[in-house]
């Protein structure tokens, strides 16, 4: 295992030092092709002739490194100081400035009004030089950091106006600087044709920075009740690329004539790297990035958040060049990781989360190469290769977007399912509480008729009590007459005589067994109301049994004449107590109902 472990991370890294090297190669090749666009010579003069309306200054252009000691009248005559630049001039990231030659020869029958075009609109100071007719050197100035109201043409675009009388040929130096990349994409157009062709862009940018503005305004109100942080990177991320093309297109400051001169770059600096925070989170999210590589994750948003907010600062110190160029390195390095990470999802066989994130990323590169490509003079000028950055900016957004919203949706449907669940767990949970909910309302139920019961029960006792001593105070009252009249009679004389005595000995013994068989018959009142009570049986001669029975009747009713007759031998099982109690309870009965009859058989 620790073999193939090995072997593994051996060939990672040798993937990854292949990845490194052709990188670095790829950049090598940039700057030198950058550094090869001049020959050593003199370009040739630009004729204007009335068939054209529209002029690329593309191989008439002379360049030049600023040189301080060297005066401008110096420059106009010495061409050794100048080489051909056979393509649109890049220097890339310089502190210095640049300077730029070119010849006008106009062929036109009338003196002509001309603009001179200078692209990107976000060069700092353009200044143009010339010698007029009087040998009298004059100058014009513009640039991204000269207010709007002191420009020689009131526009978002750096526009310059240049006047030729006709068969005129002039010489013109333009400096230029700049804390952006510093490049020379010069046209000339006639007024008509320019005021024609500023229409066509101004409508082109207006319709690009609306539609980025809609796209902004409608993500912040559909993100409020969506409440997916997803949803809001994305909002955040689009509206940080309307603020960077609003800046760097040159119509922030031109709308708001800001007092402070950086405030258009400062504006634009903050939106591409807020752009590139927000570019990060989106990314590890539609990757899924986050889900199997956590540590790297957290590795790529920590350095991209660090470098942003250096670059930030950089860009308000003396070291803005070095911070500008840092971070268009990085947003390079940052688009050729989310290529190649794409490619990695389709090498992991997830086709479609690969295929898609390197359709969204690969169409931002194909944008951001054209456009270097355009602005390096390699392809026409037309308005596919103008606006090639903000198509492939667009369909990327609306590629992201696409992709967000099927996140959204997927993670919708998961968390329904989710919920689904919950909620079935929650019902069978809620099934089975009722469930014992109800087991135990039938207990208590039960409990309570059980209680109901025994309250009956006792209240029965409670009467059977009061009747016991109702049957107290009224049956107890006779047997005890007779019994104290009795033992009366028997301590007034002691002469009485004997039958006499044993007469009222048996009427003070058939009271007692009175008394006792009403407490027999009161305690088998309570043992019959117990449910829990059962008889026993006991074998017993009936004969012999009921004879002592009725002698002990005689003894309790001595004023009756009760009289046993015989049966055959009779031999039951049965629960004597009882059987006594019901015949004790119903000759009882017969007396108390027939007081006049005497003689019971």
């Amino acid at each position: 295992m620790i073999y193939f472990a090995t072997k593994k991370m051996i060939k990672l890294k040798s993937s990854i030092s292949k990845y490194l090297m052709f990188r670095w190669l790829c950049v090598g090749f940039y700057f030198l092709f950058l550094a090869v666009t001049a020959n050593a010579s003199e370009a040739p003069v630009l004729d204007l002739y009335s068939e054209k309306s529209h002029w690329a200054l593309k191989g008439y252009l002379d360049v030049a490194q600023d040189n301080t000691d060297v005066s401008i009248p110096q420059l106009f005559e010495d061409d050794s100081l100048f080489s051909h630049s056979l393509n649109v001039p890049v220097w890339g990231f310089k502190n210095q400035p640049q300077w730029v030659r070119f010849t006008i020869r106009s062929h036109l029958s009338e003196a002509c009004l001309c603009m001179l075009d200078i692209a990107p609109a976000f060069t700092d100071d353009i200044q143009l030089y010339w010698i007029d007719a009087k040998s009298k050197l004059q100058t014009i100035r513009t640039g991204d950091l000269i207010p709007t109201d002191q420009r020689p043409i009131n526009l978002p675009q750096l526009i310059l106006p240049i006047t030729l009388e006709p068969g005129e040929e002039r010489v013109f130096l333009l400096r230029i600087s700049s804390a952006d990349p510093l490049s020379a994409d010069i046209h000339l157009w006639k007024k008509e044709a320019f005021l024609l062709q500023t229409q066509k862009d101004n409508f082109y940018m207006s319709a690009y920075l609306i539609l980025l503005a809609t796209i902004t305004f409608s993500g912040l109100i559909y993100s409020l009740p969506l409440k997916s942080k997803l949803y809001k990177y994305y909002t955040l991320y689009v509206f940080s690329q309307f603020s960077f093309q609003l800046a760097s297109s040159g119509y922030l400051g031109w709308l708001t004539a800001p007092s402070w001169p950086y405030f258009s770059d400062f504006v634009a600096n903050a939106s591409i790297f807020s752009s590139m925070i927000f570019f990060g989170l989106l990314f590890v999210q539609l990757t899924q990035m986050n889900q199997d590589h956590p540590r790297l994750t957290r590795d790529y948003i920590y350095i991209t958040g660090i470098v942003s907010g250096l670059c930030l600062l950089l860009s308000l110190t003396e070291y803005k060049v070095f911070g500008n160029y840092f971070s268009h390195i990085y947003i390079v390095i940052l688009i050729i990781f989310s290529v190649v990470f794409s490619l990695y999802r389709i090498q992991q066989k997830k086709y479609k989360l690969g295929g898609y994130c390197f359709f969204i990323y690969g169409i931002l590169a194909v944008g951001l190469i054209l456009h270097v490509i355009r602005s390096q003079g390699l392809i026409s000028h037309n308005f596919w290769s103008d606006n090639a950055i903000y198509i492939g900016t667009l369909i990327h957004l609306f590629s992201v977007q696409f992709m967000v919203h099927l996140q959204i949706f997927f993670s919708l449907k998961e968390s329904e399912k989710t919920l689904e669940y919950r909620i079935k767990k929650r019902t069978e949970e809620l099934l089975l509480s009722n469930k014992k909910l109800k087991e135990t309302n039938d207990r208590n139920l039960l409990l309570q008729a059980e209680l109901q019961k025994s309250l009956r029960q006792e209240s029965r006792i409670r009467e059977t009590q009061q009747d016991f001593l109702r049957m107290v105070s009224n049956e107890f009252r006779s047997p005890l007459s007779v019994i104290d009249g009795a033992i009366t009679l028997l301590s007034m004389s002691d002469r009485t005589e004997y039958t006499t005595r044993l007469q009222w000995l048996e009427r003070i013994r058939g009271a007692k067994q009175r008394l006792t068989a009403l407490v027999d018959t009161s305690l088998w009142d309570q043992r019959l109301a117990d449910e829990k009570w059962q008889p026993s049986s006991v074998n017993i001669d009936l004969n012999t049994w009921l004879l002592q029975l009725a002698e002990n009747l005689r003894r309790m009713y001595n004023d009756r004449d009760l009289q046993f007759q015989a049966m055959e031998t009779v031999s039951l099982d049965i629960d004597a107590d009882i059987l006594k109690m019901v015949l004790q309870n119903l000759i009882d009965t017969v007396v108390l109902q027939t007081p006049q009859v005497k003689k019971y058989l």
